[in-house]
């Protein structure tokens, strides 16, 4: 598989993606280096499959939203500044991204 196998993250469409073996476990992941949003399976091609699977334009947009409030509830709980301070710039990309989706959804 190559690196260009790996479409940009569907939570928060990051480039910097990765696709690795657990801990030895025959079990693969494929994750965002960025917010971490990611999908396990059994198999790397599985893996790989889920990570690319995409869903419709509100589909997006829910899952946006849910990734936005789950770091701004770990921006929360953040241990140091500097965590709660990178969840919330997460929190704000992923707002303007929402953002973005829903005005282009309005042209259409």
């Amino acid at each position: 598989m190559q690196k260009g196998d790996l479409l940009p993250c569907p939570f928060c469409e990051c480039t910097v993606i990765r696709c690795f073996e657990v801990f030895g476990s025959g079990r693969y992941r494929v994750d965002c280096n960025l917010c971490n949003g990611g999908f396990e399976a059994n198999n790397r091609e599985r893996a790989v499959a889920l990570w690319n699977r995409r869903s419709d334009r509100a589909g997006r947009i829910a899952g946006l939203k849910e990734a936005a409030g789950l770091a701004d509830e770990h921006a929360a709980d953040g241990a140091n500044l500097d965590e709660r301070s990178a969840l919330l710039v997460l929190a704000q990309a992923i707002r303007a991204r929402i953002a973005a989706l829903e005005t282009e959804e309005g042209k259409s």
